[in-house]
């Protein structure tokens, strides 16, 4: 029997968004997998993994219509820690070589960053206002800025009222969601099929392959 153990880490550091945005994030894997010497028998492994993001401080320069802005790093965001077993077989039907049974098993997770949870990434990008030019004079005789959000002058209200403000995310994850084991969306993988060899260098396969999501 062969026992293989590993261990593997990726580093997204700085991983660039926008100009002023950037995310960074740390993909660990480790794995313990066991081939016995009689191929009749199931190959296992068992994978630990897991996913740690975060967010550093930003600052954003004040433009025409809005002031600076800044938001505090945010850390953790997610710390995520799977444990993700791995099974499978391959089994000779006739001992001959030509007919194999095949089947897996496992469970996993797919690749993502922390940039959702950014929260320079959730304010409002753009809004408008309604202008009435009452004087004729082709000027709005109004504050344009995001100082004054509400209706003024001859100018309606903007159309979002945080626009140029710091404001909270559009979705709000729970710390349970973003912490802890197999908390990170994953699926699971199933497939077993049936492999017949007709002639040297061809074969028929037939088989059946299900994910739980």
């Amino acid at each position: 029997m062969a026992l293989n153990v590993g261990y593997f880490r990726t580093w997204y550091e700085n991983f660039l968004v926008t100009d002023n945005l950037a995310t960074s994030a740390a993909d660990y894997d480790s794995f313990c997998m066991a081939a016995p010497a009689d191929v009749r028998l199931p190959n296992s492994g068992q994978q630990l993994c897991g996913l740690y993001g975060g967010v550093p401080e930003h600052h954003l320069p004040a433009g025409i219509f809005v002031p600076a802005r800044d938001f505090p790093a945010a850390k953790g965001v997610p710390d995520w820690r799977n444990v993700d077993p791995r099974l499978g077989i391959s089994y000779d039907l006739f001992g001959t070589g030509k007919s194999a049974l095949k089947a897996s098993l496992g469970r996993f997770v797919p690749y993502t960053t922390a940039a959702s949870n950014n929260p320079a990434s959730n304010q409002a990008t753009n809004a408008t206002r309604t202008w009435n030019d009452a004087n004729g004079n082709n000027i709005p005789d109004c504050v344009l800025d995001a100082s004054v959000p509400g209706a003024n002058g001859e100018c309606g209200a903007l159309s979002d009222a945080t626009f140029g403000q710091v404001r909270a995310g559009n979705t709000t994850f729970a710390d349970d969601a973003l912490k802890g084991f197999n908390k990170q969306f994953s699926n699971w993988q199933a497939a077993v099929s049936i492999q017949q060899e007709l002639r040297p260098g061809m074969a028929l396969n037939v088989g059946y392959f299900r994910t739980w999501y």
